[in-house]
């Protein structure tokens, strides 16, 4: 099938000029030239280029839109924020320039002001996806788990039929709920994004999407020592859909631990830590695991790299009494369970 303008050249049709006149043409030489710089993984490069196409077509908001999502990429947040700010919300690319403002005023750690441009986007656009998402995250960073429900709850009551670009409503509100201690409203949130998924993923998105939702609800009931087959079941296949993902391996690893499976643990979790070096938690998980096989030298060379690695404030002083004391003998946190049938059955 042939696009419009093939199609309109096909039947002898004269075409619309790309552009108006010579400073629009200039611009669009130098719009593409900044596209090859950004193929080249050179931001840099494609601004400049992008900023000379910006001078010569300054109401293209196209244009802006770019020149902001490079500013990005550079990390001059504020400049990001300010160029995203010139795109008006009846712009076509008004939604999106409003949430990469917002993304960018969160990593200037100003949140309120994120907050507030998301809100006012929202109101205008309750079924906006990225929008709910990007505030529902900056709730969960903040952990404030309720309002975050009410971010994910608004969007999908403004769902007239959910479908697979909404799973990511149904895991943000099940993270959500999971953190309040609400699982029994949690569990039902996780499955429906699960059914939202594809079974099949083809692409690296899908694949890492699925696994996410796998590695959470899996990883969950195990923990809570429910539904142990299909658990690791899930985590091996989230583990196949993701093989470099370190936290997906350390949840596999870590459930084995939770199982008092130890050996197991150690081969998993040594994986996961060559994948994530720079993990505090997989690192301290390791070190449990080797107190458990009595390498316990090796454990308290790994509590001491996750102490290093500057851990959440009540994991450091779990890890510092362990430093001090070790693991008890006989842990209430694990309950051996016997190992899953094959194939989940």
């Amino acid at each position: 099938f042939l696009d419009p303008p093939s199609l309109a050249l096909f039947k002898g049709e004269v075409l619309e000029p790309l552009a108006r006149d010579v400073g629009e043409g200039v611009a669009e030489v130098f719009y593409s030239l900044s596209t090859l710089g950004s193929a080249a993984r050179d931001p840099l490069t494609a601004l400049v280029y992008m900023q000379f196409a910006h001078f010569l077509a300054p109401d293209d908001e196209f244009v802006t839109l770019t020149i902001a999502e490079y500013y990005e990429q550079l990390r001059q947040h504020q400049r990001a924020a300010d160029t995203y700010a010139l795109i008006p919300p009846s712009s076509v690319f008004g939604n999106r320039a409003a949430i990469g403002r917002a993304a960018a005023l969160e990593r200037l750690e100003k949140t309120d002001e994120a907050i507030g441009a998301l809100k006012a986007l929202l109101a205008l656009h309750p079924e906006d996806i990225e929008a709910a998402d990007t505030l529902g995250s900056i709730f969960r960073v903040k952990k404030d788990w309720l309002a975050s429900i009410e971010v994910y709850d608004a969007a999908i009551r403004a769902t007239a039929k959910p479908e697979h670009k909404h799973w990511v409503l149904f895991f943000g509100r099940g993270i959500g709920f999971e953190r309040s201690k609400q699982w029994e409203k949690a569990e039902p949130d996780f499955l429906k994004a699960l059914e939202l998924l594809p079974p099949r993923p083809r692409t690296n998105r899908e694949r890492a999407e699925r696994a996410q939702v796998l590695n959470y609800l899996a990883y969950s009931w195990v923990d809570m020592h429910r539904n142990i087959d299909r658990s690791f079941e899930m985590l091996r296949e989230a583990v196949s859909l993701a093989p470099q993902d370190g936290a997906i391996v350390d949840s596999l690893g870590w459930a084995y631990y939770r199982l008092g499976r130890y050996e197991e643990a150690v081969r998993e979790l040594e994986r996961a830590v060559l994948l994530r070096a720079g993990d505090a938690t997989i690192n301290d998980h390791l070190g449990d695991a080797y107190w458990r096989v009595g390498r316990r030298r090796e454990a308290y060379f790994k509590w001491q790299q996750a102490l290093d690695l500057k851990p959440e404030p009540d994991e450091k002083a779990a890890i510092e009494k362990k430093l001090e004391h070790g693991l008890e003998d006989v842990s209430a946190s694990v309950v051996p369970a016997p190992a899953p049938k094959p194939n989940g059955g």
